[in-house]
């Protein structure tokens, strides 16, 4: 059993959760262009390509629209901490940045 003061609203879990998951894409999003900025300095097109810029926007709005809410809400649903939802937000992001853009 809680105690009464340890029992969190669910609508302030809600908006936390939903922090975690921002934190998980922002991370995920700085990462993912951080690699693209290394192949582009590296000599990859940024025009085109496997490592273009399109690709890299087309995964940023798979992530964002798609991804990172289907992600959260089981967070959410199961009550895990703020920081195993952003970590799973950025895992799951990743793995899948990496299935499109892996070598």
């Amino acid at each position: 059993a809680a105690r009464p003061e340890a029992i969190m609203h669910p609508s302030s879990h809600k908006k936390q959760a939903a922090l975690a998951g921002s934190v998980g894409l922002v991370l995920s999003v700085f990462i993912g262009t951080a690699a693209h900025g290394y192949a582009w300095l590296h000599g990859d097109a940024v025009q085109s390509g496997r490592m273009g810029y399109p690709n890299l926007i087309g995964w940023m709005t798979l992530v964002t629209c798609l991804l990172t809410p289907l992600v959260t809400l089981p967070c959410y649903n199961f009550a895990n901490t703020l920081a195993s939802t952003a970590g799973v937000v950025l895992f799951i992001n990743l793995v899948f940045y990496c299935d499109l853009f892996g070598q």
